[in-house]
């Protein structure tokens, strides 16, 4: 048996057979096909005229017809709302004279669900473990609700109207029933109609068939057994044994594809990763895959590559197609910072000069594709100046694909002050501080200043003044200046101390 392009095909059965003969003539050829379980369902009525306590319960026969069948939800009447659940309990016969008595019963499942609150409406129950009952078997049914909700059913005394005492279709009969506030306790009243929907599955099971379909699953030697039944119901059987076959080769549909390389600088192409499975026409799949080239390195980075796939269905029918393939490096190099450091800016200093990380040694870079890295970026920049502080210090180095790597670390500038700083700092103060347009330095100490330096905060020097000959106070014209943070050295021939400005 050879499958078409969708990967099906069709046996007929007495083509398995090499020959047969019956003296009064034959009436089928079969084998035995799996039939899918069939849903079905059976409602009595909802239209209820009475009503049981809050958790109580209602009874009723099942009597199943040829088929097994297993009950998956139920709907009931209930005129209470919001979440509830009930029990389903079964015995092997009927309920009647079991009402009172637990012992016989079996809790088969419990359903849940939300009840409309609305009587007459159905309440939708589905059951935590699916109840299957047998072929051509009576059970009593019990349904026992939770104890904030009561059945709503039909029927008074010997007169169960509106509904009826029996309910059946072609799978079951519905035999109706009675109701009880306190379950397998208090007397029952009957008859009662409970209203309800039972939702079920029945069978599955084989049926005979005179002609069966194959697919890809079934590709290759497959045995079955055949059943020839003659005119009178008589049978005989054979195995025969069929082969399916899938002979046609795949339509390849190849796409192009971006392939990054990884850190050691080398990938390798998954052929799958080219082949368009949905454009792709191959009913039972490819199976198998390759390429022409599938190991690539830095110096495949450039102009796209053609590459050749190959792809094979289960039976090895293959197919060929091509597309471009880019390798690129999307990794940026491998930025190595100096640990967290605390520096001193030294005798006579309370600046530091922001070292040349990269220049210095003091940092590195390595990349998977750029050998050696040489574009390198800092934060604050080589030879900022800066003041006491902590400062996070981000190094970035670029390969030659335009891939940046970064690291961080934490500097902290804690100038140490000798004998003399600590006098100058003493005895100089800076005001107004917030400034706008102009700043005064006064020296209440016998130490001579000489000069005043301003930075702003990247350490550019944006003003110096002489301090010299000054008697007692200085003041300096910032109006020029954009507001920001400055940072003032104001420096003795043996001492220098650092203020912070603000200018408005």
């Amino acid at each position: 048996v050879v499958l078409d392009a969708n990967g099906m095909a069709t046996v007929d059965v007495a083509d398995l057979l090499l020959g047969f003969s019956d003296n009064c003539g034959v009436a089928s050829t079969t084998v035995d096909e799996t039939a899918p379980p069939a849903p079905g369902s059976i409602t009595t009525i909802f239209d209820s005229n009475n009503g049981g306590a809050n958790g109580g319960a209602v009874f009723f026969d099942i009597t199943v017809g040829p088929s097994d069948l297993t009950i998956s939800d139920l709907d009931l009447n209930t005129d209470e709302g919001g979440a509830f659940t009930v029990d389903m309990f079964t015995l092997v016969g009927t309920f009647v004279g079991n009402e009172t008595d637990p012992a016989p019963w079996t809790l088969s499942a419990t359903g849940s669900g939300t009840a409309s609150g609305t009587i007459n409406t159905p309440s939708n129950a589905v059951l935590d473990t699916p109840v299957t009952l047998l072929a051509n078997t009576t059970y009593g049914v019990a349904l026992v609700l939770d104890a904030t909700h009561g059945h709503s059913y039909s029927g008074t005394g010997t007169n169960p109207a509106p509904g009826m005492p029996s309910y059946s279709n072609g799978d079951l009969t519905l035999s109706l029933g009675a109701g009880q506030n306190t379950p397998f306790s208090s007397a029952p009243f009957n008859p009662r109609i409970w209203n309800g929907t039972l939702n079920y599955t029945t069978g599955g099971g084989t049926i005979a068939v005179s002609s069966f379909d194959v697919d890809c699953s079934d590709v290759g030697t497959n045995t079955i057994d055949v059943t020839v039944t003659d005119i009178n119901g008589n049978t005989s059987t054979c195995t025969a044994t069929y082969e399916v076959i899938d002979d046609l080769d795949p339509v390849l549909v190849c796409m192009d594809f971006t392939l990054e390389l990884g850190a050691d600088g080398t990938a390798v192409l998954d052929p799958f990763d080219m082949i368009d499975l949905t454009a792709t026409f191959e009913a039972c799949g490819i199976d198998t895959a390759a390429a022409d080239l599938v190991n690539f390195t830095c110096d495949d980075i450039g102009a796209p590559i053609m590459i050749t796939l190959f792809g094979a269905d289960p039976s090895g029918n293959a197919a060929s197609c091509t597309a471009m393939l880019t390798v690129v490096d999307a990794l940026g190099p491998e930025v190595t910072c100096p640990a967290d450091q605390t520096v001193d800016p030294g005798a006579n200093n309370q600046l530091y000069e922001v070292p040349d990380y990269f220049g210095e040694g003091l940092a590195s870079a390595v990349d998977n594709c750029t050998d050696p890295v040489t574009v390198f970026a800092q934060d604050p920049a080589p030879g900022t100046l800066l003041g006491d502080g902590t400062y996070t210090v981000t190094l970035t180095a670029t390969d030659e694909y335009g891939n940046p790597g970064v690291c961080t670390f934490e500097l902290t500038v804690e100038s140490i002050l000798g004998v003399n700083d600590t006098t100058l700092d003493a005895g100089v103060t800076m005001y107004p501080n917030p400034a706008q347009g102009q700043v005064t330095i006064a020296n209440s100490s016998n130490i001579v200043l000489e000069r005043a330096t301003m930075y702003d905060v990247n350490g550019k020097l944006v003003n110096t003044t002489d301090l010299g000959g000054m008697q007692g106070e200085k003041t300096i014209d910032i109006s020029s200046l954009a507001a920001g943070v400055y940072i003032v050295q104001i420096e003795s021939e043996n001492a220098s101390i650092v203020k912070r400005l603000i200018k408005e």
